[in-house]
């Protein structure tokens, strides 16, 4: 690991014959008739190529922790929609927070009314990835907003879909799949081959577990 290693000849023993020989064989490339032939050639900065074979530095194995935030996008065929659902995220103390399970506060009316209500709450960390246009047949999902019933806006409070982008948060819409996809971020810890520690922040991506149902329903009388 982490060597460039060059090949300058290749010598062949001949021992088929009565008298023992050797025979220089020409580089790759410069063989005739393999003008336009290579082997183990990398790129240079000013466009041209050297020989060598370059085994990069990889990690061997590597140590994990449990996901410090994980973030679902999924699809919800019942409201014909595609939702990011913040499953975890990473309190400002550093410790993980189970978003599961929390709901934005919902007034409710006084009893024996009955109320119109154009669409039901989701969950406050459910977060609609909205569908546009981004060019003549190509479209994305980009992750937009909703205000809580008192008003005040559901945003996103990790960092996988706080990216600190210059624009907006944006997917391919083909990168959701009907199976969904779980992204997670973990801290990995690693040791170099001179023993050195490495510690850094890892995401991941893999499959989900299929679709998935906000509740979001409109037009409805409740009471």
């Amino acid at each position: 690991m982490g060597s460039l290693t060059t090949l300058t000849a290749v010598v062949v023993g001949d021992t088929f014959s009565s008298e023992l020989g050797a025979t220089r064989l020409p580089a790759p490339g410069e063989g005739a008739g393999d003008e336009h032939w290579s082997l183990f050639q990398l790129s240079t900065e000013d466009g041209g190529r050297r020989p060598g074979l370059f085994v990069p530095p990889v990690t061997a194995g590597t140590l994990d922790s449990d996901p410090v935030e994980e973030v679902l996008l999924a699809r919800d065929e019942g409201a014909n929609q595609a939702w990011a659902v913040e499953r975890r995220i990473t309190t400002p103390l550093g410790a993980a927070l189970d978003r599961t399970g929390t709901t934005a506060p919902v007034p409710r009316p006084a009893p024996a009314t009955l109320t119109y209500r154009l669409a039901t709450d989701v969950p406050a960390n459910w977060l609609p990835l909205v569908p546009v246009e981004a060019g003549p047949g190509a479209h994305r999902l980009r992750l937009s907003g909703l205000n809580a019933p008192d008003g005040s806006p559901l945003v996103p409070l990790g960092r996988l879909l706080n990216p600190r982008l210059p624009g907006p948060y944006e997917l391919y819409a083909e990168e959701v799949p009907r199976e969904g996809v779980t992204v997670t971020r973990t801290v990995r810890h690693t040791r170099t081959a001179s023993g050195r520690t490495l510690v850094w922040t890892a995401r991941r991506a893999r499959p989900g577990r299929g679709e998935s149902s906000s509740g979001l329903s409109f037009d409805r009388l409740e009471g």
